[in-house]
């Protein structure tokens, strides 16, 4: 059986979940919104979590396996009914086994987008000799921030986009406080942003370096900064990278990020 799951429900607070959160944490994020679709079985080991129109997040304890994974997850087709979802992330094993079922369920098709890694950082290594220093972002970056947005909508996800549209989330990622850029003589050469925080960690997200400032450490020395200032607000700095680029790995790694888990994203295919 599965009960609605709210943003201050007593499963967000579990052992069990807890001990996955570095991976899960958009869960904290999406159970917070208005529309959210939220569930949760009645024993705290499996969680639903889904923004309309977007991919749904699952979370299964690994208490949970053999054939009770596989009937817990059948039980969650049913809960969902005829909710339209257009994908699926989580556990690699968990989110294929649920796919299936769902796919079966509704006559879709499914393939594999993403993995990725998950990553947290309790003791983070500031880079030697890097020239420059770290700023929030303002209003006079704006034209910069647009401009790493455009690259980085290509260089993640291989997408084409025109500056003018990215004028308005880089207005918003200003504004919102939680921009930051990397500096030298004036100059912007990377931008990092802290997406979100829950009670114990804060992810960083957007980090982009322009092709013409690569290679010289502005990067690994601004996340390494944004690590300190959430560190000093008490809470732990997590963020996501795609498994399949190992030059953006590799630099969070030397800075002090381990790996905690992986993610996989699914999506459906509708005729």
């Amino acid at each position: 059986m599965y009960e609605t799951l709210g943003p201050q429900d007593e499963v967000l607070r579990s052992i069990p979940f807890i001990q996955d959160e570095v991976q899960y944490t958009l869960i904290h994020t999406i159970v917070s919104g208005e529309d959210a679709i939220c569930y949760k079985s009645q024993d705290g080991l499996v969680m639903y979590a889904q923004t309309p129109g977007y991919r749904g997040w699952i979370w299964m304890s690994t208490q949970v396996q053999g054939q009770d994974r596989e009937e817990r997850l059948r039980e969650l087709c049913d809960r969902l009914g005829e909710q339209r979802v257009p994908g699926f992330a989580g556990d690699p094993d968990v989110v294929h086994l649920f796919a299936g079922l769902y796919a079966a369920e509704h006559a879709i098709t499914y393939q594999p987008r993403m993995e990725l890694q998950a990553y947290q950082c309790e003791v983070p290594i500031l880079p030697e000799g890097v020239a420059g220093e770290i700023q929030e972002a303002t209003v006079r970056d704006i034209m910069d921030v647009a401009r790493f947005l455009v690259e980085f909508a290509y260089d993640a996800y291989g997408e084409t986009v025109e500056l003018a549209s990215r004028m308005q989330e880089a207005d918003h990622l200003i504004r919102s406080g939680n921009l930051y850029v990397w500096k030298v003589d004036g100059t912007t050469v990377s931008m990092a942003n802290i997406a979100s925080r829950t009670p114990r960690h804060a992810r960083i997200n957007a980090v982009c370096t322009p092709l013409a400032h690569r290679k010289k450490g502005y990067a690994s020395a601004l996340v390494a900064q944004v690590c300190r200032i959430i560190l000093e607000k008490g809470r732990t700095p997590i963020l996501y990278a795609d498994g399949a680029n190992p030059d953006s790995n590799h630099v969070y790694q030397h800075i002090g990020f381990r790996v905690s888990g992986r993610i996989r994203e699914i999506d459906f295919i509708r005729e």
